[in-house]
C-alpha cells in the first residue's frame, strides 16, 4: 500500500517495531494500524498541538523513542525549518 504525504501516519523506531514483529512479513506486524497521539508545545502558536496518527511502518534511522511523520503532520506540530523536534507520544487504546 502506498501512503501519501497528506495522511496522518507515522513510522515508529525500528527498535519498537521489530520488538513486536512475529514472522517474516513486516506488513503483519501487530503495530501496523495501531494509533498513537503525538504532542508538542508549539512556541509559534503559543499552545499545545497534538495529532492522532496511525502506525504504518518502521523507521530505520530513528532512535528508540523517535517518530518519523509525513510533512503534513510535522507542519501541524512544528515549523519544518526547525528540523528535528522533541515530541511526546503515547499509544492510544481503541
Amino acid at each position: 500500500m502506498n501512503s501519501t504525504d497528506s495522511e496522518s501516519i507515522v513510522a515508529v523506531s525500528h527498535y519498537v517495531f521489530d520488538a513486536m514483529q512475529t514472522g517474516s512479513d513486516p506488513n503483519s506486524n501487530p503495530l501496523c494500524g495501531m494509533k498513537i497521539r503525538a504532542m508538542r508545545y508549539n512556541n509559534e502558536v503559543g499552545g499545545w498541538r497534538s495529532m492522532d496518527l496511525t502506525v504504518v511502518d518502521r523507521c530505520v534511522g530513528c532512535k528508540p523513542n523517535d517518530l518519523d511523520t509525513t510533512t503534513s503532520v510535522f507542519d501541524q506540530l512544528a515549523n519544518q525549518t526547525l528540523g528535528r523536534v522533541n515530541v511526546t507520544w503515547t499509544w492510544l487504546i481503541t
